[in-house]
């Protein structure tokens, strides 16, 4: 009798699974009256066990409607941030996290809008009368020449040099291709610099990179057709 009713309850346990889960209660009763009939048929003969009476009562209660709701809940958690490199933050711009072309023409920019509002009568030859405009310039071309330098300099290896003096020399010829003439001038100087030089390794480099860009340049930029920007056009005194 134990044995008869330990696998009447097996039975019945995987009847009220099969009956309260959603997806195989509307697949295979909802509208299977026939099969519904047949199972009330089947539980009235076994309802008069005391010890299976609980589970028989169960299942014809979600045979008449009086099913538990179900709510299936999917944790989602946040994804996983992904280090792209990017500089999201001012602190964190680096000359090998931003694209030469963008920086050349946020630069470009940036040096045109301070240029063009310099007066005339702020340039008269002497330092000590430089107006307020003329400072902000000089002291932007100042600050941006020390972060090429301190760009190249804060690399140890040597490998990691030659990539920012390429990105450097990328931004040489952009400057160029833009007409920005200041900002060639801050390259150029980044690359001819004395802390540069005193880096005996990476003097050979950056002779080498000076020494191509003064045969390839030229016809370099003939073909650069930049995108349509404000340009920086200083003509230098005679």
């Amino acid at each position: 009798m134990v044995s008869r009713n330990f696998q009447g309850l097996i039975v019945l346990s995987f009847i009220k699974k099969w009956v309260r889960d959603t997806s195989y209660f509307k697949v295979d009763f909802a509208d299977n009256s026939i099969l519904r009939h047949k199972l009330e048929i089947f539980l009235s003969g076994i309802d008069g066990v005391p010890s299976l009476a609980e589970n028989v009562t169960a299942i014809l209660r979600c045979l008449h409607g009086d099913r538990a709701k179900v709510d299936q809940v999917i944790r989602q958690c946040a994804p996983e941030k992904l280090d792209l490199g990017l500089a999201l933050t001012f602190d964190r711009v680096r000359i090998t996290n931003v694209h030469p072309l963008e920086l050349a023409r946020q630069v470009t920019l940036h040096e045109w809008d301070l240029y063009s509002r310099i007066e005339f009568n702020e340039v008269n030859g002497s330092e000590k009368n430089w107006g307020v405009n003329m400072r902000r310039s000089l002291d932007f071309s100042n600050k941006f020449l020390k972060w090429l330098i301190w760009s190249i300099m804060c690399h140890r290896a040597l490998e990691d040099r030659v990539i920012v003096l390429q990105r450097v020399l990328d931004l040489l010829i952009l400057f160029e291709a833009l007409g920005n003439l200041q900002g060639t001038q801050e390259a150029r100087a980044a690359l001819q610099t004395s802390p540069v030089h005193r880096l005996s390794e990476t003097f050979d480099v950056s002779s080498i990179f000076l020494y191509c860009m003064r045969y390839i340049g030229k016809n370099f930029l003939t073909e650069v057709d930049p995108c349509i920007l404000l340009f920086v056009t200083v003509v230098p005194d005679s």
